[in-house]
């Protein structure tokens, strides 16, 4: 993917945010793709393109959970489906970031269960942001794992009502996009700043809006958890309307990053990078190509979001 590219939901399947084919969203881009240049018969996932305008079918099969787990820096272990799901080691206990969709979230505790990690050591959920890919298992994990989530004052509104649009639970535009996202209570309601300290860690919460209003990054250690705001290379995550997106957050949310300068970034589609200044100037360039060029549409006219 060429540096600053943009998601948007018009071409997220062919230009997505996760670069290597075999992983999450790349895969799903990548055959959506050949199924749409080869105009082949529908499968079970994708329907064949009709009268020039590609009729995209993501069925659950797809956007399964995989093992192994993996462990791309150290205590920090990841498990990949169309999202990436983290659980980071504090000592002697640990911290959930997200839980993927609802239909996931048994597998990737199932993932770090077979890496080693003995889930009752889990004594908080991270949220980074309200959408279904990362969210929607919420109550469920906070029952099996009987511990509290968090989760940023933007966030809680919709995590807690379920919001069908504003999740993305359903996307009239990508068929078979129906996803369940039972609500769930957030126990413990975090603003930029606030430290939470998890087993032998210190995480302090940065509020990093631009793709949703609540958009949440956890820094220790120097890594920043980012969830979808960018991407190696530049690439923002998919901004849309109807969960909130506004480019003048993103550029001062990549902005910020720039100035906390981490040593890794961690995304919630693709694995940890090394930070290099390059990634949040091409964000920056591309997200003001986007007001500047009239092409952010309808999000230009998004109220930025709540401090």
């Amino acid at each position: 993917m060429k540096q600053g590219t943009l998601i948007n939901r018009r071409h997220f399947l062919e230009h997505c945010v996760t670069a290597p084919a075999t992983v999450g969203l790349g895969f799903l881009a990548t055959s959506c793709a050949t199924a749409e240049r080869t105009q082949q018969k529908a499968t079970p996932q994708f329907k064949s393109v009709q009268q020039g305008t590609p009729q995209y079918r993501v069925s659950e099969e797809i956007t399964r959970a995989r093992p192994p787990a993996r462990e791309p820096l150290p205590g920090v272990f990841t498990s990949a489906a169309l999202e990436l799901v983290y659980l980071i080691k504090c000592g002697d206990r640990s911290v959930l970031v997200d839980t993927g969709f609802l239909h996931n979230c048994d597998a990737h505790l199932a993932n770090f269960s077979a890496a080693g990690i003995d889930l009752e050591t889990i004594d908080a959920i991270f949220t980074t942001h309200f959408h279904v890919d990362h969210t929607a298992g919420l109550a469920h994990a906070r029952k099996r794992l009987r511990c509290p989530v968090f989760a940023h004052k933007n966030n809680v509104p919709i995590i807690e009502t379920g919001d069908r649009a504003a999740t993305a639970a359903e996307m009239p535009y990508i068929a078979g996009w129906r996803f369940p996202y039972p609500p769930c209570k957030v126990d413990e309601v975090i603003e930029d700043g606030d430290d939470i300290t998890v087993g032998s860690l210190a995480f302090r919460v940065v509020h990093l809006p631009g793709h949703t209003p609540g958009c949440t990054g956890y820094l220790w250690d120097g890594n920043l958890i980012t969830g979808d705001v960018v991407f190696p290379g530049g690439s923002l995550g998919w901004n849309d309307v109807h969960w909130g997106s506004n480019y003048l957050d993103v550029i001062d949310t990549v902005k910020r990053i720039a100035d906390l300068n981490p040593k890794y970034l961690l995304p919630t589609h693709t694995a940890p990078f090394p930070y290099d200044p390059s990634v949040t100037t091409n964000a920056q360039q591309g997200a003001r190509e986007m007001l500047e060029g009239g092409r952010s549409g309808p999000i230009a006219y998004t109220q930025r979001a709540a401090r």
